[in-house]
């Protein structure tokens, strides 16, 4: 089914083994063909094939099937080594064991060129041996047995006894709190449940022995303490105390810390850790003061909070005057008064009103500056252009210290 090639003389090489099929002829001057003659010629240099279905390792009786085979030239022969002696055999090659230990047979086999392959046929009889599967954790739970972030959870099994191979793991399984059992690959499985999650895990080998199932219980809480707190941003009096409560449900609350106006931590840890941890916070005298505190858990997660709060505001009063006596249109004058208890920057509100109308109209917000014996005082320019009576007032905005004052009013008529 080839190509025809011309033969110059030089001849053809063959050189795959296989039995190969040469047709030839010739053609004389005139074009005659001759009618194709055939003949085959079988190239063989390699001895004959040796397979088994032999497992390295059987635990119990082991039954092997060895088989020879040659698809060029033909199986001449098979032989065994007894001893120091070649013994010629025939097939078929069974061999069934059942004694512990290692077994060893070699042989040598030809083919019908000549051509000798050589084979041992090896495999052990071991006791029974069970898998062993061990876990391995990432990241490792703290001292109080808990994980606060997702955890990694690779297995190793080998199949071992004496230190002597046994017929090797064939699988590997695992279930998640008494689920179907799932196979595990080659690669970590991920635990990522809030809780406790119960883990079951065994291996079985080639031989069928299957582990008894090994446990392991791991707690994961990724989620900080919820707390919260009964303060309010302005206390009337000098003493008070804040509330602080702490709830976690899974790895529990086991301290809370706390510290008041930048000073030293103070630590509150119960007898044993539990779902809520309530703590009372003391709050001492005037003015203003910071509070921190933080929670922690089981998993060593912490929420918290921080804030200002005030005791004992002060009240503040202001006062509002005007410059001159009489006052003319489109003349300049100034609105002015005191801010008792007040600092620099204190801000005071101004605000108009026309004599028997009803609505106030802001002027300005103005900024006090400049001390007195009993605060500050404040001052701002203005001019009015309509005659008429009219009324003013002024009134302090407050802060986290003062209250806002009342309002504090005058009015006079403007004249030609």
């Amino acid at each position: 089914g080839a190509t025809p090639v011309l033969d110059t003389g030089g001849g053809y090489m063959l050189s795959t083994d296989a039995t190969h099929t040469i047709e030839f002829w010739s053609v004389d001057r005139r074009g005659v063909v001759e009618l194709s003659n055939d003949t085959q010629i079988p190239i063989d240099r390699e001895g004959p094939a040796f397979s088994s279905d032999a497992d390295p390792v059987y635990e119990g009786p082991a039954t092997v099937t060895m088989t020879v085979t040659d698809a060029n030239s033909g199986l001449s022969g098979v032989e065994f080594l007894d001893g120091a002696s070649w013994v010629a055999t025939s097939g078929p090659w069974v061999f069934a064991d059942s004694a512990e230990g290692d077994y060893g047979r070699d042989f040598r086999a030809f083919d019908n060129l000549g051509n000798q392959s050589d084979y041992t046929l090896t495999y052990s009889i071991r006791p029974p041996s069970i898998p062993e599967t061990s876990a391995t954790v990432s990241p490792s739970p703290n001292a109080a047995g808990w994980i606060n972030a997702a955890a990694s959870v690779s297995l190793i099994a080998t199949d071992t006894r004496d230190g002597l191979p046994g017929s090797g793991v064939a699988a590997t399984y695992y279930a998640l709190d008494g689920d179907v059992p799932l196979l595990y690959g080659t690669s970590p499985f991920t635990v990522s449940a809030q809780g406790t999650t119960t883990i079951e895990y065994w291996s079985v080998d080639r031989a069928k022995n299957e582990e008894r199932p090994r446990t392991l219980s791991l707690r994961l809480d990724t989620t900080p303490p919820a707390v919260s707190d009964d303060h309010v941003a302005f206390y009337g009096g000098t003493t008070a105390t804040v509330t602080v409560t702490a709830v976690d449900a899974d790895s529990l609350v086991t301290s809370v810390q706390y510290s008041l106006d930048g000073g030293a931590t103070q630590t509150v840890t119960p007898a044993t850790p539990d779902t809520t941890l309530t703590v009372q916070i003391p709050l001492l005298g005037a003015g203003a003061h910071s509070l921190r505190y933080v929670a922690y858990n089981g998993a060593d997660l912490a929420g918290g909070a921080s804030y200002g709060v005030q005791m004992a505001r002060v009240s503040t009063s202001v006062t509002i005057r005007r410059s001159v006596f009489k006052i003319r249109p489109r003349r300049t004058f100034y609105l002015y008064g005191t801010l008792a208890g007040g600092r620099p920057g204190d801000r005071v509100v101004v605000e108009i009103r026309k004599w028997r109308s009803w609505g106030w109209k802001r002027l300005a917000v103005v900024t006090a500056w400049t001390p007195t014996s009993n605060g500050v005082s404040w001052r701002m320019p203005y001019k009015i252009r309509v005659r008429g009576k009219y009324m003013y007032r002024a009134r302090y905005l407050g802060d986290a210290s003062r209250l806002p004052s009342g309002y504090s009013s005058t009015s006079w008529m403007i004249i030609r």
